[in-house]
């Protein structure tokens, strides 16, 4: 799977702007994150989950839809986008 990093904080930590995850044993969005987690260390989990709620703190797509659920199936041909949340008005 090709995830992108559209978040320059997740690029800081990553030192990438994207990658090639080739780990079969990746299957859902929540496995995606605990890889991320432990290859990259815990400063990465600010940006992705809210710990108090344990949701998703950033707009994930994958293959251009937007999901917000955790358990969500992905497969090693899925293009996955991080984009962190933004507020304003």
């Amino acid at each position: 799977m090709k995830v992108i990093y559209n978040n320059y904080f997740l690029r800081k930590i990553t030192k990438h702007s994207d990658e090639i995850i080739n780990n079969k044993s990746i299957t859902s969005v929540k496995m995606l994150i605990n890889y991320l987690i432990d290859n990259y260390n815990d400063k990465i989990v600010k940006y992705l989950i809210d710990q108090k709620s344990n949701k998703l703190k950033a707009i994930i797509l994958i293959n251009g839809v937007s999901i917000s659920d955790l358990d969500y199936k992905i497969y090693d041909d899925d293009i996955i986008n991080i984009f962190q949340l933004v507020g304003g008005g």
